[in-house]
């Protein structure tokens, strides 16, 4: 590890000194974000030495690289790079194979949604990258979100309708209709413009979206490639061209195969409308052109000082052809380019306003043009047209001047469109109907963007970072959203603070009495439900993490602790903060505690973990083998605070969870056969065998010492990441704040208690041997009753391999070669008695 930290040192330095030798005023930052060889640590030193001396504005991409940031924290690898596992699609289709066979109620997790199904009342849903439509049914319409899969509608998107979670990868960078054959749709997978997931390549449905299948162009997350935007030939749906950051490819028979026929990163591509090898792809900073189906190219517009190039055409006249472009200094307009003779030349039609900041007027500077970029042409009139950025913008007279078309607050006299636009669309059935992708979810102009309402309902694509449950109220939880603020769930869904929504916590004497965040530890509190709020940590004089952890004591509702660069608490609701330890080295990540008055309290940033069990008087750093990685979440046994376990981030194989039973003194790694993903929550059962849940970047598993390992837990739950786990304890179920899926609930692991524990009802006079079994197994009951006993044999994921009447008072053999080596649950039961035993078949 000190290799490893003196490697990521030296190298800091190194990008350091390149950077104070650039143009201090050139966003390197955002060109290092986006480069897969550098570490997590030369981003950060690139961003810092961009951001130090500038103040925080909107709409400049500072949010979106403390996001991604934020992501990656979580991902890295020995080498300090983002680290991804090459075996993605192979370890997601055993789990769910496994999965798939479970036919009882419980060991796999009974998961369904608790929404948001669509928008909360007002907010927008979440993320959403593409829209086509399909080619001769105007009500068909599909999208894609970035971490939430695909998304249909039959009824011109109205409601919206999803089978796309049992994908490899849910992010959806791009999606078109093979516009010859509606059966045929292709899917460029990822996320085009916040990383929020990564690529498997180009899929391909033959069935109208019902099923998918990977293509020729398949990649594993190990390689960390990307793939942007596809066209899909006017009247040959087996030609399809890619535009990715390897380059320009493209398969002619329906994507089994696929060739290279530029190299390059290319984000947005087009046909000449009326003739489809004329193909126009666009680059960082340059417009090139083939007019023989991708076979050679031409530069035809080489623009100075952008970061990146989106393109429209129109089939009102097909020789036109315009090109949008970002500036490379800020993330700015830089400029619209037009063309009349299908690209052979382009003139600057306007560089101003500022039509990718947050200003209405168009007043302000900068950008984040690598992050929401969109342009589009009228297909009736050639000089009409929209760009997206933050805001929305438009033109009648081809890119000469600009007016205002939508923007990211209601009620200041311009139409309301949800802030950070990545791509608009005109309806092919309909030259007045405009679609935009925002941020918030999709929205539909139908009088050519006078006017616009958002179309969420039933988009069920949130991407929460956390969550905090009523104790005593089944649907009384309040969620923190990216994008979306911080929403409260109740008979119904309501937005109740804004921002980007992070850490929530629910009072436990008063579920009025409420705790909601933004990033940086920015903690409000609401007293009235949530609808009004007071902000109460300006006190505090340190910034937290993107994510700040913050967490109520169990018994007394008063006091809060919160973590920053240092451990604060309050006795008062939030009304004065006291600073309870003194220390440095990075943002607090994580913190729980337990006993009176939160005595125990453990806490973690990226290096250290800490303990104390005075209140804070005193703290011990916490060593021994943890393993590699920083600690994500930890949960203490509230019966026995010396009992506590740790999750870990990051794909390093086995090095998943960890346990103390004696304060921290020394560990137990417990990571057993949980798969290389990072570990993200972990949350103990009470009253269990130890009984552990973790949400992971690749599902829920569940752990206790009578199974010994863990176990899948997910049945019917979307492959989404896992942000938090908690426990409803009244009714027995478990909630999970996905990234990308919204909410979800389960019932509890049906063996969770002891499963030796005696009742009045319970078989006790049972005998199974020998155990671990191999070949056969011998089952004796000498119980008095008279009624037939059934034997039920399950699998440790909840399957039912097998039943069997058993004789009272006799010896039964059971041949149990023909069942694969595991843990099983023998379920003896009559109408009057009953006997759970785990059984190990070696």
């Amino acid at each position: 590890m000190k290799l490893l930290k003196s490697a990521i040192i030296a190298s800091t330095v190194m990008i350091l000194l390149s950077i104070v030798t650039k143009d201090i005023t050139a966003q390197q930052w955002v060109t290092d974000m986006q480069d897969t060889s550098l570490t997590l640590a030369q981003k950060q030193a690139s961003f810092n030495a961009y951001w130090d001396n500038r103040e925080y504005e909107k709409g400049k991409g500072f949010k979106q690289f403390k996001r991604k940031e934020y992501f990656q924290q979580n991902r890295i690898g020995e080498n300090g790079k983002l680290d991804l596992p090459q075996n993605r699609i192979t370890d997601y289709r055993r789990i769910q194979k496994e999965i798939s066979t479970a036919k009882s109620i419980g060991v796999a997790g009974q998961w369904v949604q608790l929404g948001p199904f669509g928008p909360s009342n007002g907010i927008g849903s979440g993320r959403i990258n593409c829209v086509d439509f399909h080619p001769t049914n105007s009500n068909k319409i599909i999208i894609g979100a970035p971490s939430g899969g695909i998304w249909r509608s039959d009824n011109g998107g109205t409601s919206w309708t999803t089978n796309t979670d049992d994908l490899a990868s849910i992010g959806i960078s791009d999606i078109k209709y093979a516009p010859s054959d509606a059966s045929i749709i292709y899917v460029a997978t990822g996320d085009i413009d916040g990383d929020d997931t990564y690529s498997i390549g180009i899929l391909k449905s033959t069935d109208g979206g019902n099923t998918w299948n990977t293509t020729g162009l398949s990649y594993n997350y190990q390689q960390k490639r990307k793939a942007y935007r596809l066209l899909v030939h006017p009247t040959n749906p087996d030609i399809v061209y890619a535009s990715t950051s390897l380059g320009f490819y493209k398969s002619t028979d329906g994507g089994i195969t696929w060739t290279r026929k530029k190299l390059g990163t290319y984000k947005d591509i087009e046909f000449k409308p009326g003739d489809p090898n004329t193909i126009y792809i666009a680059s960082s900073t340059r417009v090139i052109v083939s007019t023989n189906g991708g076979d050679s190219f031409t530069n035809k517009l080489s623009i100075s000082g952008s970061r990146r190039v989106e393109i429209a055409v129109t089939p009102n006249d097909p020789n036109y052809v315009y090109a949008l472009s970002g500036n490379n200094t800020d993330g700015g307009f830089n400029g619209i380019y037009q063309s009349t003779d299908a690209g052979s030349n382009f003139t600057l039609k306007a560089s101003s306003p500022n039509l990718l900041g947050w200003s209405k007027n168009g007043s302000d500077a900068g950008g984040q043009a690598w992050y929401d970029l969109a342009l589009t042409v009228s297909p009736t009139n050639k000089n009409k047209l929209f760009v997206g950025g933050v805001n929305m913008w438009t033109s009648n007279n081809g890119g000469s001047s600009w007016n205002i078309a939508g923007y990211w607050i209601a009620g200041q006299g311009v139409p309301y469109t949800h802030a950070d636009i990545h791509m608009i669309r005109y309806n092919t059935h309909n030259s007045s109907e405009i679609w935009a992708c925002t941020d918030g979810g999709v929205s539909k102009s139908t009088d050519n963007g006078s006017n616009w309402n958002e179309k969420n309902n039933q988009l069920a694509i949130a991407q929460m970072y956390r969550m905090g449950g009523s104790k005593t109220i089944a649907n009384k939880i309040l969620t923190g959203w990216q994008d979306n603020g911080s929403n409260l769930m109740t008979s119904n869904w309501n937005f109740v603070l804004g921002g980007d929504g992070m850490e929530c916590i629910i009072s436990h004497s008063s579920s009025n009495t409420m705790y909601g965040s933004l990033y940086y530890g920015n903690i409000r509190r609401s007293y009235d439900g949530g609808n009004n709020w007071s902000e109460i940590s300006n006190s505090i004089p340190e910034t937290g993490a993107w994510v700040t952890p913050y967490i109520m004591d169990d018994n007394n509702a008063n006091i809060l602790i919160a973590g920053y660069d240092n451990v604060w608490k309050t006795v008062n609701k939030g009304n004065n903060w006291t600073k309870i330890s003194s220390w440095s080295g990075g943002k607090l990540n994580t913190i729980a505690a337990t006993g009176n008055n939160t005595s125990t309290i453990w806490t973690a940033n990226n290096y250290s973990l800490y303990k104390t069990t005075d209140g804070g008087t005193n703290w011990t750093t916490i060593s021994g083998n943890l393993g590699s990685g920083q600690v994500n979440s930890i949960a203490i046994n509230k019966a026995n605070p010396n009992k506590v376990w740790v999750c870990k981030s990051g794909f390093y194989d086995g090095q998943k969870v960890y346990q103390t039973i004696d304060g921290g003194a020394t560990w137990t790694n417990i990571s057993g056969s949980l798969p290389n993903y990072p570990v993200n929550t972990i949350v103990n059962a009470p009253n269990t065998a130890n009984g552990l849940y973790v949400g992971t970047d690749m599902g829920v598993y569940y752990y206790d010492t009578n199974l010994g390992d863990w176990v899948p837990f997910m049945k019917d739950l979307p492959n989404v990441i896992v942000s938090e786990l908690e426990l409803f304890e009244t009714g027995d179920k478990i909630r999970a704040a996905t990234y990308g899926r919204g909410l979800w609930e389960s019932v509890t692991y049906p063996f969770a208690t002891n499963i030796n524990n005696s009742t009045n009802n319970k078989l006790n006079k049972v005998k199974i041997y020998p155990n671990p079994a191999k070949d056969i197994i011998y089952i004796e009951l000498n119980q008095n009753i008279n009624t037939a006993i059934k034997l039920t044999i399950i699998n440790s994921i909840g399957s039912i391999i097998d039943e069997i009447t058993i004789l009272n008072n006799d010896v039964n053999s059971i041949n149990t070669s023909k069942y694969p080596k595991g843990i099983y649950f023998f379920k003896l039961i009559s109408d009057t008695h009953y006997s759970i035993n785990k059984v190990i078949i070696q």
